[in-house]
């Protein structure tokens, strides 16, 4: 599953990134609130962990940026600060964030934290997978093979394998895609689908050489 880190200190940053891939994470790295929002409109990971003071956005404005994206799955967002006022953990709970922490942090306290927000991640991500894999049985068993319900459904059942980290059932269900969108001669969809399996192909090798 895909984390999202943003912090601007190199220290901190490298810390997150161990504990995420100690979790068995895998960290899409953001030095910055500018490069952090960046990255969440290309990836929408389900887990953001944003540093509350970084140049450009600060890590409370990209949670009010990713809350304002309409028909969007919810990702899972965390501040890390080292603010303690009141009012400062109100204004990140009412920009939307889930939770917090603060530094300095321990191993033992972010693992707790970031595992019981995993649960219900996982538990979301496998509810919309049941949904989208009875819709593509639905058009399978009728022998439709083209329609947008099916390509929404299918896109989906990838974007959920990959962040979950199986990489090999997103691609399959990328290929059908692919298959589908060559058949109805939409050559712009195609590349795009090609180049995500790229993608995919990069975040795997990078994952295996993390571990």
């Amino acid at each position: 599953m895909e984390m999202l880190i943003a912090d601007d200190d190199p220290l901190y940053r490298k810390i997150l990134v161990t504990f995420a891939q100690r979790l068995q994470y895998q960290p899409l790295v953001a030095r910055d609130g500018e490069e952090a929002w960046k990255i969440y409109r290309q990836q929408r990971p389900p887990f953001v962990l944003l540093d509350w003071m970084m140049p450009g956005f600060t890590g409370a404005e990209v949670c009010r940026r990713i809350r304002e994206l309409t028909n969007e799955e919810r990702p899972y967002i965390i501040l890390v600060t080292t603010l303690s006022e009141g009012e400062k953990m109100l204004e990140g709970f009412l920009s939307g964030a889930d939770d917090y922490i603060a530094k300095p942090f321990d191993r033992e306290m972010f693992e707790s934290r970031v595992k019981a927000a995993s649960d219900g991640i996982r538990e979301r991500l496998g509810r919309e997978e049941s949904m989208h894999n009875e819709i593509v049985d639905k058009h399978r068993a009728a022998g439709e093979t083209e329609s947008p319900e099916l390509l929404e459904s299918l896109n989906a059942l990838s974007r959920i394998y990959k962040q979950q980290g199986v990489y090999a059932k997103a691609r399959a269900f990328v290929t059908r895609q692919i298959d589908i969108s060559a058949r109805a001669g939409d050559d712009g969809a195609v590349e795009r689908l090609r180049a995500s399996i790229a993608e995919m192909d990069a975040m795997e090798t990078q994952s295996q050489n993390a571990r």
